[in-house]
């Protein structure tokens, strides 16, 4: 292993040991507390109402379709509301609980589903602004695909708003159009297109520049401040600014250590898709050749479906486990590269990361003192030493003398 600023640098296969360490007898505990963070926390994704009503069913009920369509579109703002709300409202604090309830797993404490639900009351306020914070952050690595795709959507614009009939067609409102105008039309983008082709494609090649830059940008971002929360669960008296800052001290130089250990779960993934795929398609054949059964049939199209079902259930809750395992081992990581136990000793909080990391100035000035009172004992245990020493060769000389002068009476005598 290499070395790194005095503390050993382990690999992924640690900290999934490490994990699995963490999470013996532990794991339908660790599965409920994802489910609940999952359920409340918004890692489901976003609720969406989709509607499709036929407008000439509408008409034959007599109702206006206008009506429906912006019924139907409050309904779904509605809901989207609601649970946009729940996930930061509730959800911020919940996820700030389970950083604790991952926390407590670590040091073998007595870690509990109601862990996650222990920071309404103690820092509230800062959860709710660190998850903004870093909502705003994650918003703003968005940047390069943003302008990226203004520059082309701009370059593209231009080159057909210079088409002779295409600005009236589309800014003019004309609907109807007859088929020679069409393919006149079509000709002449294609022409105007074919002469603006060299900034179109320097447009598209920027576009692509800013998607990839924002993905790059938004793993090295994401992962630095990836530990916000957690630093923030384990210290709420700091602010969230501070967590914030903490976490990209923290995590200076270990971005491409925690891409690893995150990727090299990618195999538990490709297998939970490839199982479900696999059965999915098995089911799938049963059920066309369920077809040609002539008395059991429907039987078989019936368990196939029912099957199918089972299959997708199991794949949607595989997601758990997996998920209490990967959690675990980046909980893992966060106790090592954090080096907590020295953390609970140190000045922390800070945003010096020398306070918690070993080797760095703090951990020097402490070594230094403990070297300083080490010698001190060592000299006061000499001088000790010496004293006795000292007294016990004056008894010795005295008692020498003594049975001297006893020897001398003899003599005399």
């Amino acid at each position: 292993m290499d070395q790194n600023q005095g503390y050993q640098v382990h690999d992924a296969s640690f900290y999934r040991a490490k994990a699995r360490n963490m999470l013996t007898c532990q794991w339908w505990l660790a599965i409920g507390a994802v489910f609940l963070l999952i359920l409340l926390a918004g890692g489901v994704g976003t609720v969406s109402v989709n509607v499709n009503v036929d407008e000439n069913t509408i008409k034959n009920a007599g109702a206006n379709p206008t009506f429906f369509a912006l019924f139907f579109a409050a309904i779904a703002g509605a809901v989207s509301l609601v649970t946009w709300a729940l996930h930061f409202f509730v959800g911020a604090p919940v996820q700030l609980g389970y950083q604790k309830f991952q926390l407590n797993l670590i040091d073998r404490g007595d870690a509990r589903i109601g862990d996650l639900f222990s920071y309404f009351q103690i820092c509230y306020g800062k959860s709710l602004l660190l998850k903004l914070l870093s909502g705003l952050i994650m918003l703003a690595t968005s940047l390069p695909t943003v302008i990226g795709s203004a520059m082309f959507s701009a370059f593209l614009i231009s080159a057909l708003l210079n088409v002779p009939g295409f600005e009236a067609l589309v800014l003019g409102g004309q609907v109807q159009i007859s088929m020679e105008e069409f393919e006149s039309l079509g000709a002449n983008v294609l022409a105007e297109l074919g002469a603006s082709i060299g900034w179109i494609l320097l447009a598209f090649l920027i576009y692509l520049v800013g998607v990839v830059g924002s993905i790059v940008l938004r793993i090295v971002v994401g992962y630095r401040i990836a530990f916000a929360q957690m630093i923030l669960a384990e210290y709420p008296e700091i602010s969230a600014t501070d967590a914030l800052r903490n976490s990209a001290s923290l995590m200076k130089g270990k971005v491409w250590r925690l891409f690893c250990l995150k990727f090299s779960f990618i195999g538990w993934h490709l297998a939970r898709i490839g199982a479900y795929l696999g059965a999915l398609l098995i089911l799938t054949i049963l059920t066309v050749l369920s077809v040609f059964i002539p008395i059991f049939g429907a039987l078989v199209a019936l368990l196939c479906a029912l099957g199918l079902l089972l299959v997708t259930i199991a794949f949607a809750f595989a997601e758990y486990p997996l998920q209490a395992y990967i959690n675990a081992a980046c909980a893992a990581f966060y106790d090592d590269i954090a080096n907590r136990r020295a953390a609970r000793e140190a000045e922390f909080p800070s945003i010096n990361p020398d306070d918690y990391v070993p080797g760095g100035e703090k951990a020097q000035e402490k070594t230094e003192v403990a070297e300083e009172a080490t010698e001190e004992v060592t000299e006061e245990v000499t001088e000790e030493t010496a004293e006795e020493t000292q007294t016990a060769s004056s008894e010795d000389h005295e008692s020498a003398l003594g049975e001297q002068a006893e020897q001398e009476d003899t003599q005399e005598s």
